[in-house]
């Protein structure tokens, strides 16, 4: 094996080399970010939700592993309290449960570490999950949705098995017979969807597959050795990561077509979550060989946005019965008319419909608080006025607060004619329950 078996990452499978073509381009327009737990030798991101949160595990000097919440530009450990060995925290969802394994180890040849215990953690009150049958050594929970949906991995004294536990009754996940054996379910979605990763005999090489509705789809990167798909969103943009030929890079499945991650520098590059932004996370290695997590986040346009136009503070009723009116203003140097309408989503949510109507003026500065808003109105620049259902948008926060401040964050692309661009753009609102 190569030494990338030795420092291993913390949440996948460690490939073995094979010879294959050229690599699929890079995606394009990514910026990315290091994610290291402070203190930590080595670090690797797996989950992130709609809010930005995001998870995954980290590595002490002394050599303990141990799961992390990094959340507002802080970082929280994350153990289960049953926890007498090493953990991991590996997803998260919008309402910030969080999924991982506890007591870590090595159950198979190639493998890194999994859980003999799974968990859930719902604001620090821990729910061990082991799947329950007879001979069950290790049960490891990769991903949870917002439904509370959680898919991952069981071992009876052998080849992993996928599950899915759905208001605490599981079930096994597998791809069919036919297909192959030894299936990992790593990924789930809100609509259920499912990713992982199968063989076709034990000890073949791995290939990964997407489980839609119960029809099981092999997802081959073309020209790879091997494939892993780790994780799934509500656009069905598929990330995970493969061998090349010239080593381990991540992937982007998008549209039908396959693109390569690959950390600026990297010697490897594994994406392991993505959220409904298309904000994705995993881990690289260094020059040194030192693995490191990271964010890559899509590289847009940046557009004003007004949230209530002419209102300021922006109140957002949680679970109101209505709409809620998001304005893209147009400037002297941006036209919303090359909005596509059909692309644009807050928090992951897409419009109920849209208007052009001069309705605001940008505001000037960093939206950073509930004041960094204005109530100025027209301007002369035609807006592009979209309506989101209220109840959608409570759901995509989660668990927010009474009086808690958000800055929310709308993403679309410019219609095709004009590039296709993403565009981005935040403002803020004060949460009232």
């Amino acid at each position: 094996m190569t030494e990338m078996k030795n420092r291993v990452a913390f949440f996948v499978i460690v490939l073995t080399l094979g010879l294959s073509p050229a690599r699929p381009a890079l995606a394009q327009s990514l910026t990315y970010t290091t994610i290291d737990f402070p203190g930590a030798i080595e670090t690797g991101a797996a989950g992130i939700n709609n809010l930005g949160q995001i998870v995954g595990g980290y590595v002490l000097p002394d050599g303990s592993r141990h799961g992390f919440l990094y959340s507002g530009g802080t970082f929280t450990t994350v153990d289960d309290p049953l926890d007498t060995a090493s953990s991991e925290a590996l997803g998260i969802n919008n309402l910030g449960q969080i999924v991982g394994a506890f007591n870590l180890n090595s159950p198979e040849a190639g493998h890194v570490f999994e859980g003999v215990h799974a968990y859930v953690d719902n604001g620090g009150v821990f729910t061990t999950l082991d799947y329950p049958a007879s001979g069950v050594d290790h049960t490891t929970a990769n991903k949870i949705n917002n439904s509370g949906n959680i898919v991952g991995v069981y071992r009876i004294n052998g080849p992993g098995n996928g599950f899915l536990n759905v208001g605490g009754t599981f079930s096994t996940v597998n791809v069919p017979a036919a297909f192959g054996c030894c299936t990992h379910d790593n990924g789930i979605n809100d609509a259920g969807d499912i990713v992982g990763q199968y063989k076709t005999f034990d000890g073949a090489p791995h290939q990964g597959f997407m489980d839609l509705g119960g029809i099981f789809t092999t997802l081959d990167v073309p020209g790879a050795s091997d494939t892993i798909a780790e994780d799934i969103n509500s656009s069905r943009d598929i990330v995970g990561f493969y061998r090349g030929l010239s080593g381990d890079f991540g992937f982007l499945y998008s549209g039908g077509t396959f693109s390569t991650i690959a950390f600026p520098g990297g010697r490897r590059t594994e994406a392991v979550g993505i959220n409904d932004q298309g904000d994705i996370v995993g881990l690289y290695q260094d020059a040194n060989r030192v693995l490191h997590g990271f964010l890559a986040t899509p590289a847009a346009i940046h557009v004003a946005i007004d949230i209530k136009p002419q209102g300021c503070p922006n109140p957002f009723n949680v679970g109101a019965m209505g709409v809620l009116p998001v304005a893209i203003l147009g400037t002297a140097s941006f036209d919303v008319t090359t909005v596509d309408p059909l692309s644009v989503k807050l928090q992951g949510v897409p419009a109920l419909r849209s208007a052009l109507e001069d309705v605001a003026t940008p505001f000037i500065g960093t939206v950073k608080n509930a004041t960094d808003c204005t109530t100025a109105g027209p301007d002369g620049f035609v807006d592009l006025v979209l309506f989101f259902d209220d109840q959608a948008v409570s759901a995509a926060l989660g668990a927010a607060t009474d009086g808690q401040v958000l800055i929310l964050t709308v993403t679309g692309n410019l219609l095709p004619q004009f590039g296709g661009t993403a565009i981005k753009g935040q403002d803020v609102v004060i949460v009232i329950n």
